[in-house]
């Protein structure tokens, strides 16, 4: 049995979660839900919160704005009304966000939306955090960009803390994009060097969005192009 560290309780997780650190991404595949599977292309590795170490760095494929909203099944901006955790139909924590949505960049427009995430904590303070999964709040205005809906209508951010950003409001009217991305581990594309993610990065709003929706025009597109 593994265990889950929170600030309050230990949790109990069935050692079969997570594989081993160094066990191949192809395992992770077979171990997760098909969102996660979905995720797979761009997460490398996740680990679990351990009583001595705190949580393990995630590893993910560094990606741009443009690269994240390519591999991105739903693209939105939104507010977050409320965070309910619940037991997903695998038996492991996962939390339903609601929120209003007010742009859809990619994907079905829907005002109001019930995103799942994995992970979560439960009233007693126990629960199941992921490592490099970003976790969203109550009252948070965000931006971001999610994989296909899986079992359980699972998503997982692209790119894990890559595909999450926090809108704010600045005193003199500007507004800006921050990502925290804590220990994440990126991996280059065309070298494999692995290197720090900036833990905090702040971006301007209309430059950000510019660069997603110019993307998100690009990829309907190619789409058009398919066929589809």
């Amino acid at each position: 049995m593994r265990i889950t560290r929170s600030s309050h309780a230990w949790t109990p997780i069935p050692s079969g979660f997570f594989p081993p650190p160094h066990q191949p991404t192809v395992s992770l595949l077979r171990t997760f839900t098909i969102a996660l599977a979905a995720a797979a292309a761009t997460v490398l590795f996740m680990g679990l919160l351990g009583p001595a170490s705190g949580p393990r760095a995630g590893t993910a494929l560094r990606l741009d704005i443009e690269e994240l909203v390519e591999r991105s099944d739903l693209v939105l901006e939104g507010r977050v009304l409320s965070a309910t955790p619940v037991m997903g139909a695998s038996g492991r924590l996962e939390t339903d966000y609601l929120m209003t949505v007010d742009r859809t960049l990619w994907g079905q427009h829907e005002g109001t939306r019930v995103l799942r995430l994995p992970g979560g904590v439960l009233p007693d303070g126990s629960g199941l955090m992921l490592a490099g999964m970003p976790r969203l709040a109550a009252g948070e205005e965000l931006v971001l960009m999610l994989t296909e809906a899986g079992r359980g209508e699972l998503r997982v951010p692209v790119g894990l803390a890559q595909g999450r950003f926090t809108l704010h409001h600045g005193l003199d009217g500007t507004r800006t994009l921050v990502r925290e991305q804590g220990s994440l581990q990126l991996v280059d594309q065309s070298s494999g060097r692995v290197q720090s993610a900036d833990s905090r990065s702040i971006l301007d709003y209309a430059e950000t969005m510019g660069r997603i929706e110019a993307a998100a025009n690009r990829k309907r597109v190619a789409a058009l192009g398919r066929g589809r």
